[in-house]
């Protein structure tokens, strides 16, 4: 059985233990945070049976064989130092960090350390997007390509009602880029390799 711990209590570690509930061999044993009673709140909502206060604790648990970050996006780099540096592998959230420099940096030190670090971008190992990449040679020479993924947050209304929340704020490494802007991007550089030359338009 593989334990896993935690940290984060958003909607997505929720869906996340939902999925967890589902496989066999594998359990969220811990849920960690900051706050203590937010901490239980979520471990009992999804039936978690421990609780841990902040990263260091999750990480010093006798029943935590991996962890699921799922904080913000400013603080993913350093949680997955801390991780890896205890030995622990990492599954961390997408953006898993903030710049390309900072994800080779975390690749490096996991590979040097000898712990699996897997971002979790579910979409990179779609079956579909392996078959769209068999079917390119087909097409002969691709001169354009237009892949976008739109969706209403389930966060837009705390927008609209002039609330920050963690995944549009710019200083926890929040924004609509980085949120669902990061699932075309992503098959973008899977089929075609990294670009040559980013432009940026805003709009609105």
């Amino acid at each position: 059985m593989t334990r896993i711990g935690i940290v984060g209590t958003s909607s997505i570690s929720e869906r996340f233990a939902e999925a967890v509930a589902i496989v066999a061999g594998v359990e969220v044993s811990r849920v960690a945070s900051r706050d203590a009673g937010r901490a239980r709140a979520f471990a009992d909502a999804i039936g978690a049976p421990h609780t841990a206060v902040g990263l260091a604790d999750l990480l010093a648990a006798p029943d935590v064989d991996a962890v699921y970050l799922a904080s913000p996006n400013a603080v993913h780099a350093a949680q997955v130092r801390e991780a890896v540096d205890a030995g622990i592998p990492v599954l961390v959230e997408k953006p898993a960090v903030l710049s390309a420099e900072q994800w080779h940096a975390a690749v490096s030190h996991a590979r040097e350390r000898g712990v699996v670090l897997l971002e979790a971008m579910r979409s990179g190992y779609d079956p579909g997007l392996d078959a769209v990449r068999g079917l390119l040679p087909r097409l002969g020479v691709v001169r354009r390509v237009s892949l976008r993924y739109e969706k209403r947050s389930a966060r837009y209304d705390h927008v609209l009602a002039g609330e920050q929340t963690n995944i549009f704020d710019p200083a926890l490494g929040g924004s609509a880029l980085r949120d669902l802007g990061v699932y075309p991007l992503h098959a973008l550089v899977r089929l075609f390799g990294a670009p040559l030359a980013i432009d940026g338009v805003r709009v609105g």
